[in-house]
């Protein structure tokens, strides 16, 4: 008996544009992705593609760039794991490798995976033709998304949304005693900052912004937990409600979470913490994301991305 697509709520046009993409070379006729509604009717729990998504960008302090990729996959129950190389890579060569290579079925509490990775650039993309390309190959299809800093519609607040933050300001003074002000104006101050994210185990550096930090490398057995945990916090100190989740990146097994995703809140500080179990030797990247709200996704501001490397021997 068949089955039918879960139904998938509509979202504002800004955030579909970016599932507007076009197959590489000769297989632009038939990509699928042109109509509007393309999502409801092609999700199914396997045998669909994987499609990489530009997010946007944001100029840094010295002058470069930074481009956001994420992705969308149309596989309601089926992983796809793309190894780097000929099915899974980025032009220009030198920014090739950081992707991700392991894409997890669809999440319909955020309906896609945002920006799992960034990319720098040097300045002179902003003023010429410079773009990056990341390509994915499923099933002899191929799906490119074309990242550029010259767009202004998709620059992205980063860190933080100042103007979220002012609303933030105007909810406060409105609460009265006892209020969970955690929970006022309904999304309307939730992703204004993005979380200092800090590794606790393994031990490693504390940041924040979608650039990410990075922890590492660190060894484990296969077959066996590796302890995982970080400390999540608003630097500015008022409280919060995160949600924090865990992720494979990139690596040649499995690999299962104790935990996946956590929230918590309100507090001002909050330890998330979990295990990961490897089925196979080899080198992998760990990916967790923190953010005030997984709503906040869709309002792509802003969140913080961790990374691990993890080396398991047999």
């Amino acid at each position: 008996m068949a089955t039918s697509a879960p139904r998938v709520a509509s979202r504002p046009a800004a955030a579909l544009s970016v599932l507007l993409l076009h197959a590489a070379g000769p297989l632009a006729a038939q990509n699928p992705v042109e109509g509007t509604d393309w999502v409801a009717r092609t999700l199914r729990p396997s045998g669909q593609p994987v499609i990489p998504a530009f997010e946007g960008w944001w100029e840094r302090a010295d002058g470069t760039y930074e481009l956001c990729f994420g992705y969308f996959t149309a596989n309601t129950e089926e992983a796809l794991d793309i190894p780097l190389g000929p099915d899974n890579f980025i032009e220009p060569a030198e920014f090739d490798g950081f992707q991700p290579t392991h894409f997890d079925p669809v999440p319909f509490e955020h309906r896609r995976y945002f920006c799992t990775f960034t990319v720098n650039v040097p300045e002179s993309y902003g003023r010429g033709a410079g773009e990056v390309v990341w390509t994915l190959r499923v099933q002899g299809q191929a799906y490119a998304a074309r990242g550029y800093p010259r767009v202004s519609g998709y620059i992205l607040n980063e860190p933080e949304a100042p103007d979220r933050s002012a609303i933030w300001g105007e909810l406060l003074a409105r609460a009265a005693p006892g209020d969970d002000v955690t929970m006022l104006g309904a999304g309307n101050a939730q992703g204004s900052v993005a979380p200092l994210l800090g590794f606790l185990a393994p031990p490693g550096p504390e940041g924040r912004g979608r650039t990410g930090v990075m922890a590492g490398p660190v060894a484990v057995r296969a077959g066996e937990e590796l302890p995982l945990s970080v400390s999540v916090r608003e630097p500015g100190g008022r409280p919060s409600r995160w949600w924090v989740g865990w992720f494979k990146h990139q690596g040649p097994g499995q690999v299962a979470f104790a935990e996946h995703p956590s929230e918590a809140g309100p507090e001002g500080d909050y330890e998330a913490s979990t295990a990961a179990a490897f089925d196979a030797p080899g080198r992998y990247i760990l990916r967790v994301q923190a953010i005030e709200s997984v709503n906040s996704f869709e309002r792509h501001c802003c969140w913080t991305n961790g990374y691990v490397v993890v080396e398991v021997t047999p």
